[in-house]
Protein backbone atom coordinates (compact mmCIF):
# COMPACT_ATOMS: atom_id res chain seq x y z
CA UNK A 1 0.00 0.00 0.00
CA UNK A 2 1.32 3.45 -1.03
CA UNK A 3 2.23 5.70 1.92
CA UNK A 4 0.13 8.81 2.90
CA UNK A 5 1.90 12.09 1.95
CA UNK A 6 2.38 14.47 4.18
CA UNK A 7 0.60 18.19 3.20
CA UNK A 8 4.01 19.73 2.89
CA UNK A 9 4.99 17.25 -0.05
CA UNK A 10 1.95 18.46 -2.03
CA UNK A 11 4.54 20.54 -3.91
CA UNK A 12 6.79 18.53 -4.83
CA UNK A 13 3.94 15.99 -6.95
CA UNK A 14 4.48 15.91 -10.50
CA UNK A 15 1.91 17.10 -12.99
CA UNK A 16 0.79 14.09 -13.58
CA UNK A 17 -0.20 12.91 -9.96
CA UNK A 18 -1.63 16.28 -8.92
CA UNK A 19 -3.83 15.55 -12.15
CA UNK A 20 -4.66 12.03 -10.95
CA UNK A 21 -5.21 13.11 -7.25
CA UNK A 22 -8.10 15.82 -8.60
CA UNK A 23 -9.80 13.54 -10.90
CA UNK A 24 -9.81 10.67 -7.80
CA UNK A 25 -9.56 12.30 -4.89
CA UNK A 26 -6.66 12.46 -1.97
CA UNK A 27 -7.46 8.97 -0.14
CA UNK A 28 -8.41 6.92 -3.45
CA UNK A 29 -4.90 7.99 -4.98
CA UNK A 30 -3.00 6.91 -2.17
CA UNK A 31 -5.09 3.71 -1.45
CA UNK A 32 -6.73 2.38 -4.40
CA UNK A 33 -4.86 1.44 -7.69
CA UNK A 34 -8.07 0.30 -9.26
CA UNK A 35 -8.68 4.22 -9.20
CA UNK A 36 -5.68 5.63 -10.35
CA UNK A 37 -5.18 2.84 -12.88
CA UNK A 38 -8.94 4.92 -14.55
CA UNK A 39 -7.16 7.84 -13.89
CA UNK A 40 -4.47 7.50 -15.82
CA UNK A 41 -6.71 6.33 -18.16
CA UNK A 42 -8.70 9.61 -17.98
CA UNK A 43 -5.32 11.51 -18.23
CA UNK A 44 -3.68 9.91 -21.04
CA UNK A 45 -7.45 10.26 -23.48
CA UNK A 46 -6.81 14.09 -21.93
CA UNK A 47 -3.17 14.23 -23.50
CA UNK A 48 -3.97 12.75 -26.26
CA UNK A 49 -6.69 14.58 -27.12
CA UNK A 50 -4.77 17.87 -26.57
CA UNK A 51 -1.58 17.07 -28.43
CA UNK A 52 -1.23 17.41 -32.13
CA UNK A 53 -0.14 14.32 -34.19
CA UNK A 54 3.64 14.08 -34.42
CA UNK A 55 4.40 14.38 -37.97
CA UNK A 56 8.13 13.93 -39.93
CA UNK A 57 8.82 17.14 -41.04
CA UNK A 58 10.14 15.47 -44.33
CA UNK A 59 9.19 12.55 -45.72
CA UNK A 60 11.61 10.07 -46.56
CA UNK A 61 11.38 7.94 -50.00
CA UNK A 62 9.44 4.24 -48.36
CA UNK A 63 9.05 1.65 -51.01
CA UNK A 64 5.68 0.88 -51.27
CA UNK A 65 4.64 -2.79 -50.80
CA UNK A 66 4.70 -4.72 -53.74
CA UNK A 67 1.80 -6.81 -54.59
CA UNK A 68 2.46 -10.77 -54.17
CA UNK A 69 5.28 -10.29 -51.86
CA UNK A 70 5.29 -12.63 -49.09
CA UNK A 71 6.30 -11.87 -45.44
CA UNK A 72 6.79 -14.19 -41.95
CA UNK A 73 5.89 -12.85 -38.75
CA UNK A 74 7.65 -14.48 -35.66
CA UNK A 75 7.40 -14.68 -31.89
CA UNK A 76 9.12 -16.19 -29.00
CA UNK A 77 7.33 -19.26 -30.67
CA UNK A 78 10.44 -19.60 -33.37
CA UNK A 79 13.53 -19.09 -31.04
CA UNK A 80 15.60 -19.80 -33.96
CA UNK A 81 15.48 -17.20 -36.83
CA UNK A 82 18.01 -16.10 -39.15
CA UNK A 83 17.29 -12.53 -40.16
CA UNK A 84 20.17 -12.56 -42.63
CA UNK A 85 18.58 -15.97 -44.22
CA UNK A 86 14.92 -14.47 -44.28
CA UNK A 87 16.49 -10.91 -46.45
CA UNK A 88 17.81 -12.97 -48.90
CA UNK A 89 15.13 -15.80 -49.68
CA UNK A 90 13.86 -13.92 -52.95
CA UNK A 91 12.79 -17.84 -54.05
CA UNK A 92 9.30 -17.21 -52.50
CA UNK A 93 9.52 -13.40 -52.84
CA UNK A 94 10.50 -12.69 -49.03
CA UNK A 95 13.05 -10.46 -47.96
CA UNK A 96 10.66 -6.69 -47.99
CA UNK A 97 9.23 -6.65 -44.30
CA UNK A 98 9.06 -9.03 -41.57
CA UNK A 99 6.70 -8.82 -38.34
CA UNK A 100 7.65 -9.81 -35.39
CA UNK A 101 5.27 -9.97 -32.06
CA UNK A 102 5.99 -6.78 -29.63
CA UNK A 103 3.98 -7.45 -26.63
CA UNK A 104 0.82 -8.70 -24.94
CA UNK A 105 -1.60 -7.50 -22.82
CA UNK A 106 0.22 -4.71 -20.07
CA UNK A 107 2.86 -7.23 -17.90
CA UNK A 108 4.03 -9.08 -21.67
CA UNK A 109 7.29 -8.05 -23.99
CA UNK A 110 8.27 -10.84 -26.04
CA UNK A 111 11.99 -11.93 -25.51
CA UNK A 112 13.28 -11.03 -28.84
CA UNK A 113 11.81 -7.81 -29.48
CA UNK A 114 15.02 -6.02 -29.35
CA UNK A 115 17.17 -8.59 -31.24
CA UNK A 116 15.02 -8.80 -33.92
CA UNK A 117 13.64 -5.03 -34.18
CA UNK A 118 17.17 -3.88 -34.75
CA UNK A 119 17.93 -6.92 -36.71
CA UNK A 120 16.10 -6.90 -39.39
CA UNK A 121 16.93 -3.53 -40.13
CA UNK A 122 21.24 -3.76 -39.99
CA UNK A 123 20.28 -6.75 -42.84
CA UNK A 124 18.49 -4.42 -44.91
CA UNK A 125 15.03 -5.40 -44.50
CA UNK A 126 13.03 -2.23 -46.05
CA UNK A 127 10.20 -2.47 -43.30
CA UNK A 128 9.63 -4.19 -40.35
CA UNK A 129 6.57 -5.00 -38.28
CA UNK A 130 5.22 -5.28 -34.81
CA UNK A 131 2.38 -6.54 -33.59
CA UNK A 132 0.71 -6.21 -29.78
CA UNK A 133 -1.83 -9.25 -28.71
CA UNK A 134 -4.55 -7.54 -26.97
CA UNK A 135 -6.22 -8.66 -23.86
CA UNK A 136 -9.75 -7.02 -24.16
CA UNK A 137 -10.53 -6.98 -20.17
CA UNK A 138 -7.43 -4.42 -20.24
CA UNK A 139 -7.71 -0.75 -21.02
CA UNK A 140 -6.87 -0.21 -24.81
CA UNK A 141 -5.59 2.95 -24.62
CA UNK A 142 -3.04 1.68 -21.10
CA UNK A 143 -2.06 -1.35 -23.81
CA UNK A 144 -1.35 0.72 -26.54
CA UNK A 145 0.78 3.17 -24.26
CA UNK A 146 2.53 0.03 -23.03
CA UNK A 147 3.01 -1.32 -26.42
CA UNK A 148 5.62 1.88 -27.78
CA UNK A 149 7.26 1.89 -24.87
CA UNK A 150 8.02 -1.23 -25.73
CA UNK A 151 9.38 -0.39 -29.37
CA UNK A 152 11.05 2.73 -28.07
CA UNK A 153 13.10 0.60 -25.85
CA UNK A 154 13.88 -1.63 -28.17
CA UNK A 155 15.10 1.01 -30.83
CA UNK A 156 12.03 3.10 -31.88
CA UNK A 157 9.82 3.30 -35.09
CA UNK A 158 9.63 5.15 -38.27
CA UNK A 159 7.22 5.79 -40.87
CA UNK A 160 8.60 3.06 -42.44
CA UNK A 161 7.62 0.36 -39.93
CA UNK A 162 4.11 -0.76 -39.19
CA UNK A 163 2.86 -0.88 -36.09
CA UNK A 164 0.00 -4.06 -35.61
CA UNK A 165 -3.24 -4.60 -33.36
CA UNK A 166 -3.75 -8.34 -32.67
CA UNK A 167 -7.68 -8.88 -32.26
CA UNK A 168 -8.74 -12.42 -32.25
CA UNK A 169 -9.79 -13.17 -28.35
CA UNK A 170 -12.81 -11.73 -26.53
CA UNK A 171 -11.02 -12.30 -23.17
CA UNK A 172 -14.49 -13.39 -22.00
CA UNK A 173 -15.91 -9.22 -22.32
CA UNK A 174 -19.06 -8.68 -24.18
CA UNK A 175 -18.80 -7.33 -27.80
CA UNK A 176 -19.26 -3.83 -26.93
CA UNK A 177 -15.94 -4.09 -24.71
CA UNK A 178 -14.38 -5.94 -27.52
CA UNK A 179 -15.07 -3.49 -30.30
CA UNK A 180 -14.48 -0.49 -27.68
CA UNK A 181 -10.77 -1.93 -26.71
CA UNK A 182 -9.67 -2.38 -29.77
CA UNK A 183 -11.17 1.20 -31.13
CA UNK A 184 -9.32 3.08 -28.30
CA UNK A 185 -5.82 0.83 -28.68
CA UNK A 186 -5.86 2.44 -32.52
CA UNK A 187 -6.87 5.98 -31.32
CA UNK A 188 -3.43 5.89 -29.10
CA UNK A 189 -1.17 4.55 -31.82
CA UNK A 190 -2.60 7.16 -34.14
CA UNK A 191 -1.73 9.71 -31.68
CA UNK A 192 1.38 9.18 -30.90
CA UNK A 193 3.24 6.95 -33.52
CA UNK A 194 4.00 7.84 -37.05
CA UNK A 195 4.32 4.22 -38.74
CA UNK A 196 1.17 2.75 -40.82
CA UNK A 197 -1.50 1.17 -38.59
CA UNK A 198 -2.76 -2.48 -39.29
CA UNK A 199 -5.40 -4.86 -37.55
CA UNK A 200 -4.62 -8.04 -37.78
CA UNK A 201 -8.40 -10.08 -36.65
CA UNK A 202 -10.30 -12.46 -38.24
CA UNK A 203 -13.49 -12.05 -40.59
CA UNK A 204 -15.82 -14.00 -37.84
CA UNK A 205 -14.33 -12.31 -34.93
CA UNK A 206 -14.81 -8.94 -36.36
CA UNK A 207 -18.31 -8.95 -37.59
CA UNK A 208 -19.24 -10.97 -34.63
CA UNK A 209 -17.59 -8.19 -31.87
CA UNK A 210 -18.58 -5.46 -34.15
CA UNK A 211 -14.97 -3.86 -34.41
CA UNK A 212 -14.77 -1.14 -37.24
CA UNK A 213 -11.49 -0.32 -39.14
CA UNK A 214 -11.08 3.27 -38.49
CA UNK A 215 -8.45 4.33 -37.33
CA UNK A 216 -6.21 1.48 -38.69
CA UNK A 217 -5.32 1.87 -42.39
CA UNK A 218 -5.36 -1.59 -43.28
CA UNK A 219 -7.11 -5.44 -42.70
CA UNK A 220 -4.55 -7.88 -42.38
CA UNK A 221 -7.07 -11.23 -42.99
CA UNK A 222 -6.03 -14.17 -41.50
CA UNK A 223 -7.56 -17.29 -43.19
CA UNK A 224 -6.22 -20.72 -43.84
CA UNK A 225 -8.03 -21.37 -46.81
CA UNK A 226 -7.56 -21.18 -50.75
CA UNK A 227 -10.39 -18.70 -50.86
CA UNK A 228 -9.74 -15.78 -48.48
CA UNK A 229 -12.98 -13.46 -50.20
CA UNK A 230 -15.53 -15.14 -48.06
CA UNK A 231 -13.73 -13.41 -45.11
CA UNK A 232 -13.14 -10.03 -46.11
CA UNK A 233 -15.48 -7.41 -43.96
CA UNK A 234 -13.70 -4.52 -44.75
CA UNK A 235 -12.98 -4.38 -48.55
CA UNK A 236 -10.11 -5.98 -49.78
CA UNK A 237 -7.44 -6.37 -46.91
CA UNK A 238 -3.89 -5.13 -46.95
CA UNK A 239 -2.41 -8.44 -46.14
CA UNK A 240 -3.81 -12.26 -46.01
CA UNK A 241 -2.29 -14.58 -43.84
CA UNK A 242 -2.39 -18.33 -45.98
CA UNK A 243 -0.81 -20.52 -43.68
CA UNK A 244 0.29 -21.25 -39.93
CA UNK A 245 3.10 -23.11 -41.22
CA UNK A 246 1.26 -26.04 -41.24
CA UNK A 247 -2.85 -25.37 -42.30
CA UNK A 248 -3.42 -23.83 -45.73
CA UNK A 249 -1.77 -23.07 -49.30
CA UNK A 250 1.91 -23.36 -49.55
CA UNK A 251 4.67 -22.29 -48.53
CA UNK A 252 4.97 -23.08 -45.02
CA UNK A 253 8.45 -22.87 -44.96
CA UNK A 254 10.56 -19.69 -45.34
CA UNK A 255 13.90 -19.32 -45.27
CA UNK A 256 16.36 -18.81 -42.13
CA UNK A 257 13.05 -19.52 -39.84
CA UNK A 258 11.22 -22.94 -41.00
CA UNK A 259 7.46 -23.64 -41.13
CA UNK A 260 5.78 -20.01 -39.29
CA UNK A 261 3.15 -17.80 -39.99
CA UNK A 262 3.16 -16.39 -43.84
CA UNK A 263 1.27 -13.80 -45.46
CA UNK A 264 1.16 -12.16 -48.77
CA UNK A 265 0.41 -8.96 -50.07
CA UNK A 266 -2.73 -8.40 -52.00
Amino acid sequence: MTAALAPSCQADLTADERAIRHLVGERAAENSEIHRIQAKEKLLYAKAAAEPVKRPTTTPAVPEFPHGARFPDVSSFQPHVDLAAVAKDSSINVGKLIVVKATEGLSYVDGYLASRWTGAKAVGIPHRGAYHFLHMDESGTLQGEYFLRALDAAGGVTVQDIVIADAEISSGMSAQTVAQCVAEFGAYLAAHCPAKKWLYTGGPFATENGIKLAPYQGHWLPAYTGDPKPYYVFGTPIAWQFTDGVNGPTPHVVAGIGPCDCSIIL
